[in-house]
């Protein structure tokens, strides 16, 4: 999952940074808070979506 965030922005680090940063889609919460929370299905599906291109 990590590797296609990587690919859509480029950079690994850059996929780091969107990591951790509070999304409005994720009700300003971060990837990482939703991953510590046991989110891992609903984050995939964000994530597929993201890179995929389809609106939330």
């Amino acid at each position: 999952m990590m590797n296609d965030v990587a690919e859509y922005v480029n950079e690994k680090r850059y996929a780091v940074y969107w990591l951790r940063t509070p999304r409005r889609e994720l009700g300003d919460q971060s990837a990482l808070d939703w991953l510590m929370r046991g989110k891992l299905d609903e984050i995939r599906d964000h994530v597929a979506r993201v890179v995929d291109l389809q609106p939330d």
